[in-house]
């Protein structure tokens, strides 16, 4: 199975209110959410409790590990405290070096008991390539379930990767340093241990293409401060010219 996608081309600038940006930061301050309490328990299909595992918001998945872990004790009940931004938030649990896996998406306000249930995970294995260049993106995955990303993998160093994920919808996110990216859905119901993704194609990208070379003119629609005829990079050959990068999500 193999995909190809387009690449994202960041949005160019030539001036920046750094001023104002400044101001603004100082003013406002880093953005916090709601600290939340997270009680709950982890059991098997036949509701018995599984003990010896990890419970965290967030993993790091090759390898696997847990960021910011929740307390668990010996009879598989967890506790911690969760920094929440929406109105609803999620933990997932992992137990025999990722053999077993479980997730739960919560509501903030939900007063009942958090219940995850352990399931055999699926190994998901796969490939980045660019075979316009001949050369393994350094990619990174985000692996989500709904509104709940449970966590992240890298392709550093790796011909393939190899994700242990609980059973479930889940939508993947890629992305690489050069601003190309992909996106998909899967489906693990376990009836496979492991699902081959295949090979991702990332188209290369204009800043891959043009790295180290002179930047091309561009087209621009609309200057403030300067004419629009102007506003081309060669125009300030010789002076300092900030160029800003941006995009939104």
């Amino acid at each position: 199975m193999q995909r190809r996608t387009t690449p994202i081309v960041p949005v160019l600038s030539l001036a920046l209110p750094l001023a104002l940006a400044a101001a603004f930061v100082a003013r406002s301050g880093p953005v916090q959410g709601d600290t939340v309490r997270v009680a709950g328990v982890l059991v098997d299909a036949e509701g018995a409790p599984v003990t010896g595992a990890e419970v965290a918001a967030s993993w790091w998945l090759a390898p696997l590990r847990a960021n910011e872990p929740f307390q668990v004790d010996g009879h598989g009940r967890f506790t911690g405290e969760l920094e929440v931004w929406g109105d609803t938030f999620g933990i997932s649990a992992y137990a025999s070096n990722g053999a077993l896996a479980g997730y739960a998406s919560v509501a903030k306000d939900a007063a009942a008991e958090i219940r995850i249930v352990m399931r055999p995970s699926v190994r998901v294995i796969g490939k980045v390539t660019c075979s316009e260049l001949g050369t393994q993106p350094l990619a990174t995955i985000m692996w989500s379930f709904g509104d709940y990303r449970i966590g992240t993998t890298s392709t550093a160093g790796k011909d393939r990767f190899e994700v242990p994920l609980p059973q479930g919808e889940v939508t993947w996110w890629l992305y690489d340093t050069y601003f190309s990216m992909d996106q998909g859905e899967l489906k693990l119901d376990g009836s496979q241990p492991v699902v081959d993704f295949g090979t991702i194609d990332l188209p290369a990208s204009f800043i891959q293409k043009n790295e180290g070379k002179v930047l091309p003119a561009w087209t621009v629609t609309e200057a403030r401060g300067v004419a629009v005829e102007s506003a081309q990079i060669a125009s300030y050959r010789g002076k300092w010219l900030l160029i800003e990068f941006w995009g939104h999500w």
